[in-house]
């Protein structure tokens, strides 16, 4: 079924129709012409304002969000392994979508999939606090149901054709409070999706509830019980009632304004061959499953762009992938700045790391100033010496720090750059260097949805004794599936606080 999959998304439309377009937040890669391209631009930014009027983020992403268009849902369904309209993730290279786009839908519709995956990154990075299941589920499907009306944007149609009517009863209301995370079988998924839509739909729909909500998330972010956390609610059964009569009339929509801007300036060029060639298997690469078939691919793309610097990096990240095993489910674990059992231990490799180390370099050689490059060949180069046992050896860690150079000056750009760098002060046994500690800072700060981040920024802060700030990040991490285990084991690592 890999085999299949790969040889059938490695099919791309022809790339002379792609173009990308730049604004002030968002890079959109998309087979459009040049006047489409412009409106969904312009469409984004008025919607990101939006956002931003309704939920004003506490933080500045410090990095754009990538989204890449299709016409129809098949290759984004098959990448994701179920039938989806758009999919947004937050990876350590990027944060990025896949999102259908069909310009001849209907206007009040076409936009859904595009709105949903901006609205989970605004939530996802524009705040320190984190969300529970069914608030990160249902929030994106409200804010994407929004479509523009004489000059304002109107919130909560519930005739959605993307949202069913979902029934509401206090045992319903009861599982979606408690949910932690997505439920692995598809029709559950899908099921549990619907009816958070329509729960977060019909609490919205009243701004009394607002301030409710606020509550809830107070408590649920300082590592409060999903159930303690519920009891903001009360008593669920008059809530449960008014939602059923809501549900049987016509509901209040939200209208927000427009706000008057100029235009923001948008760049747009043609994408090149190798880009086009490379947005499924990056995608395939980024979602880390099949990685050797995911590897094999991209080595087929060098052969037949063997000029492309990106392309060359994106197989080396693939082949060093695999050195990696299945540690951590591929997200970057950072030796040195966790606690217990979750720093990344190095062992002796099955898979060779020839091929990711010549590849990396080969990227390098058609582009010195690849930035992706230059910090993968700086891993690739740790690992080794770690795993060698030359981890006293200062020359090689000053030549890793300068394959960093200057992306560490840019944190919010090169996050990751920036955290690897600090680890390995952590990894030579050397206290870091404050500029360092505060590029650290500013790189989890700029991505904060990139739950590693935050969980290795939070370890070194008890490091550093700065435990007030600790505490609120893991409190936040506690109802995280991922990492309640290791949140938990990192604030025992926190003394009470003097009475």
């Amino acid at each position: 079924m890999a085999a299949l999959l790969g040889a059938l998304f490695s099919a791309q439309p022809a790339s002379a129709q792609w173009l990308q377009a730049e604004t002030q937040n968002f890079v959109i890669h998309a087979e459009l012409d040049e006047e489409e391209l412009r409106d969904v631009a312009l469409h984004m930014e008025e919607f990101n304002r939006l956002l931003q009027r309704q939920m004003p983020a506490q933080l500045r992403p410090g990095r754009k969000f990538h989204i890449w268009l299709d016409g129809g849902m098949n290759r984004i369904s098959g990448l994701f392994g179920h039938r989806i309209f758009s999919a947004a993730r937050d990876w350590h290279d990027l944060p990025g979508a896949f999102a259908q786009y069909d310009p001849g839908q209907n206007p009040r519709y076409r936009y859904y999939p595009l709105y949903s995956a901006v609205g989970r990154f605004h939530l996802s990075n524009g705040f320190v606090r984190t969300l529970p299941y069914w608030l990160a589920d249902g929030l994106p499907i409200y804010f994407a149901t929004a479509y523009v009306d004489e000059g304002q944007f109107l919130l909560g149609a519930p005739d959605n054709p993307r949202m069913m009517n979902e029934p509401m009863s206090v045992s319903r209301i009861e599982e979606l409070l408690t949910t932690r995370q997505k439920p692995e079988s598809f029709g559950r998924f899908r099921t549990l999706q619907s009816a958070n839509a329509v729960f977060t739909n019909l609490l919205l729909s009243d701004p009394a509830n607002d301030a409710l909500i606020g509550r809830y998330l107070a408590l649920f972010n300082a590592g409060k019980s999903y159930e303690e956390a519920m009891a903001v609610f009360g008593d669920l059964r008059p809530l449960t009632v008014d939602m059923r009569n809501k549900m049987g009339r016509k509901v209040k929509l939200r209208a927000v304004p427009i706000d008057p801007e100029a235009p923001k300036q948008i760049f747009i060029r043609p994408m090149g061959q190798d880009e086009v060639a490379l947005i499924v298997p990056r995608f395939r690469r980024l979602i880390d499953e099949d990685r050797e078939d995911v590897a094999k691919d991209l080595r087929k793309l060098t052969e037949r762009f063997p000029d492309s610097a990106e392309t060359w990096y994106q197989y080396a990240a693939a082949e060093f992938a695999l050195t990696k095993g299945r540690e951590r489910d591929g997200e970057p674990a950072f030796g040195g700045l966790g606690f217990a059992d979750n720093v990344l231990v190095i062992k002796a490799w099955h898979y060779s790391d020839r091929e990711a180390w010549a590849a990396v370099n080969r990227a390098l050689a058609l582009d010195s100033g690849h930035s992706h490059a230059n910090r993968l060949k700086a891993e690739i180069m740790l690992a080794r010496m770690l795993n060698a046992g030359d981890g006293d050896d200062a020359e090689q860690f000053a030549e890793i720090r300068a394959l960093l150079g200057t992306l560490v000056e840019r944190p919010e750009e090169f996050p990751f750059a920036a955290v690897f760098n600090y680890q390995t002060n952590i990894e030579q046994g050397l206290r870091a260097p404050q500029e360092a500690f505060d590029a650290f800072g500013r790189a989890f700060l700029g991505s904060a949805g990139v739950r590693s981040f935050r969980y290795a920024y939070a370890a070194e802060l008890i490091r550093r004794g700065e435990h007030a700030i600790a505490r609120r990040l893991l409190e936040s991490l506690l109802n995280d599936p991922r990492y309640s285990e290791a949140a938990q084991r990192a604030l025992d690592q926190i003394p009470d606080p003097p009475v």
